[in-house]
């Protein structure tokens, strides 16, 4: 290699002493490389090397990117990685080796060099090996490829953002020095890595919704499971490990003329259903596997379903730490070899169920492979990576052009006199450091603003905990709200939630079993992310204790079924998780198809109205207190006629508790005016004249409650 055009002056012991940690740091930031995702690692240790080139040129850079690439043989288990990173560094050495080259190098050729390589060379290189060497699938390799793009950019960029830096803090101006920068290059690499860290925060953030949202999921899941054992239990008592054989069996697939219907239906929880007279549990779609066991009492026997892998898989896993559980009920566990990706494709999700007191089965676990989970997120990543690599590809191409205009901008601000303008042309004005000059003129406003900034920061970051918080709570809540309603029944409904602020405590729910149709209008206490874990469990428990209660065609007495949906529901509340004093109140009403009569239990909750005339109403007031308060609590059930052309409102106290301006509460009185004027409209447009009442009411004032409403016409009865 001819390097005898280049820079190769005589290095002093300081310039080495630089050379040396330069080289250190990058073998420490390479092994113990960040994470991102799925636990891909950001080999940072070539930003090192690029800014040793940049300062010392000759074969410097490719020195100090000797210990790093080599660390990578130890981190991965292979030379492939330390040979991409080396033959990078060792290209752009032998491109840029002139002396005459040094102009180029300043005004940012480096970014154009690296980019290009990484494109022709080290992601394909990259892919291929993945794939053909190492047997990746292709979207796995592709998503490394894109992660090798993005990191290969972004390490130029920070090393060019430092090299700047160091350039200007050693110029000295009008005394001959030859250390200069690119004002148009600089404002470029400021730009590029603005834009780059931006969109890699808001897929960090979009990722980690996604990986709650997902938990949330199994969580529910599982926790249907437990309950479904439970109950099966009571009717039919588990004695002996052949009493799990075929306990837990594959779903139906539905017919071609019934696919439409099955979309909607589908959920994410286990079912029950009676096949050969017993009772059993019907796996969700999508589910593969899943392991349980479970305890018969304080100390009896231990049940193992599928004890071969309790007894050879089970031992040989341990818990990941590297990954954030929304709650202490389930842990992930995984192989103690391998990546942290290897390891999470081959481990398994680990479900506690909380014990019951009515319940014999105590230490109830349940197991189920984490790879689909993985492979989910793993398809998120790579379409957010190959978003970011387009952000990054389109930021090179427009950040030169915005550079240039910013550039002029800069230039036109700075003191000099007017005979500069004369004497000096733009480039002249730029070997006199301009940013010197931008940076003198702007001491006095920095320092002035230094308190706000340091200030800022801390109200920034508590700020940012505290809005990842509602963002995954206000994305879990959506989720469980019913978006299609019920068609072709003897009745209509339409029902809507709107938040006091980013995340509620109210909920609804609508759904059938056979000929019975369900409806329930809720209120659980407080705001937050425990309002809607805690939502989640009030819904889930009374789903599917109504689907067992109700899993026989013929119930025989509707209101005594319904009352011990929700007095079971309270014990296990008030039982398990009463100290947390989370609560709800509840409005859970029952129509058959068949008949003209609307059951009902309401547990502590606001008074449903049922217009039946021109300004007659009946009231269906609380039956019961609310639930989760009492494990001893006694509720009532209720029927009454609901008619042809009836029409109920339910709601939540946020509906009657909406404060004007001057502090005056809505009220039932209004209300009732309201749905009286509008009685003969359609649901939909009861609906939206009621929010609509509702704003004008409160006019400026701000929503301190969250307001949520149900409207139900009854059609013709079903004969």
């Amino acid at each position: 290699m001819d390097m005898k055009g280049s820079k190769t002056h005589q290095l002093s012991k300081a310039e080495l002493v630089s050379l040396a940690l330069l080289s250190l740091g990058g073998l420490i930031i390479t092994l113990a490389a960040p994470s991102v995702f799925l636990g891909m690692r950001l080999l940072l240790g070539p930003s090192f090397s690029l800014l040793a080139f940049l300062l010392y040129r000759s074969y410097w850079g490719l020195a100090v990117a000797l210990p790093s690439s080599l660390a990578t043989v130890w981190l991965f288990g292979d030379g492939l990685t330390a040979c991409r990173l080396l033959a990078e560094i060792g290209v752009i050495t032998w491109l840029n080796r002139k002396k005459s080259c040094d102009q180029a190098i300043r005004g940012g050729r480096l970014i154009r060099d690296v980019a290009i390589f990484a494109v022709l060379i080290g992601c394909p290189f990259l892919y291929l090996t993945e794939v053909y060497h190492f047997g990746i699938p292709h979207n796995v390799a592709l998503t490394l490829s894109y992660k090798n793009f993005i990191t290969s950019v972004f390490n130029i960029l920070v090393a060019y953002a430092i090299y700047s830096w160091i350039e200007l803090k050693r110029n000295r101006r009008f005394e001959g020095s030859h250390h200069r920068i690119s004002l148009k290059t600089l404002t470029s690499v400021v730009l590029m890595l603005t834009c780059i860290l931006l969109s890699l925060s808001l897929i960090a953030r979009g990722f980690t919704i996604a990986s709650d949202r997902s938990q949330m999921l199994i969580i529910q899941r599982n926790a249907s499971l437990a309950l479904l054992i439970q109950q099966i239990h009571r009717t039919d008592p588990i004695s002996n490990l052949g009493d799990l054989e075929g306990l837990i069996v594959e779903p139906l697939r539905s017919s071609k003329n019934n696919t439409k219907e099955q979309d909607l239906d589908a959920t994410n929880e286990y079912d029950i259903i009676s096949r050969d007279g017993k009772y059993v549990i019907v796996k969700p779609e999508g589910e593969s596997t899943v392991w349980f066991k479970f305890r018969l009492g304080q100390d009896g026997q231990t049940f193992e379903y599928k004890p071969d892998f309790f007894a050879n898989t089970l031992p040989e896993l341990e818990v990941y730490r590297h990954g954030q559980m929304i709650s202490k009920q389930l842990r992930v566990l995984a192989p103690s070899d391998g990546s942290k990706l290897d390891r999470l494709i081959g481990g398994y999700w680990a479900y506690s169920y909380p014990n019951n007191q009515y319940s014999e089965l105590k230490d109830i676990e349940i197991f189920t492979p984490l790879e689909a989970y993985v492979r989910g997120l793993a398809k998120s990543t790579n379409i957010a990576l190959q978003l970011l690599t387009q952000v990054v590809v389109v930021s090179l191409l427009v950040s030169n052009f915005l550079a240039k205009k910013l550039t002029n901008e800069w230039i036109a601000i700075l003191p000099r006199k007017s005979t500069d303008v004369q004497k000096y042309d733009l480039e002249e004005l730029y070997k006199q450091s301009p940013i010197s000059e931008i940076s003198s003129s702007v001491d006095t406003i920095n320092e002035r603003t230094s308190e706000i900034i340091s200030a800022k920061k801390q109200i920034e970051y508590l700020n940012a905990i505290t809005q990842r918080q509602l963002s995954t709570a206000s994305e879990i809540q959506r989720f469980f709200l019913t978006k299609i309603f019920p068609d072709g029944l003897s009745y209509e409904v339409i029902a809507l939630t709107r938040p006091a602020y980013d995340v509620g405590g109210d909920w609804y729910d609508t759904f059938s079993v056979g000929k019975h149709s369900f409806f329930v209008v809720a209120d659980v206490c407080d705001k937050g992310v425990g309002s809607a874990l805690f939502m989640s469990v009030f819904r889930t428990l009374i789903r599917y204790s109504t689907r067992f209660s109700f899993r026989e065609e013929n119930v025989g007495d509707i209101g005594r079924a319904m009352v011990d949906v929700i007095s079971d529901v309270n014990q296990y509340m008030s039982a398990n998780h009463g100290d947390s004093a989370y609560f709800a109140t509840v409005f859970f009403g029952h129509l058959h198809e068949d008949t003209s009569q609307l059951s009902y239990v309401s547990a502590g909750h606001e008074a449903v109205l049922i217009r039946k005339t021109a300004e007659i109403f009946a009231e269906l007031k609380a039956t019961g207190p609310a639930l989760g308060i009492f494990d001893d609590a006694i509720y009532n059930g209720s029927t009454t006629s609901f008619c042809e052309g009836e029409k109920l409102l339910a709601y939540s106290d946020g509906v009657i508790d909406a404060r004007n301006p001057i502090g005056e509460g809505y009220g039932i009185s209004r209300l009732k005016n309201y749905f009286d004027r509008f009685g003969d409209c359609e649901i939909v447009e009861m609906q939206d004249a009621l929010l609509h009442e509702l704003d004008e009411y409160m006019e400026e004032s701000e929503q301190f409650d969250d307001i949520t409403m149900m409207f139900i016409k009854r059609l013709d009865v079903i004969k």
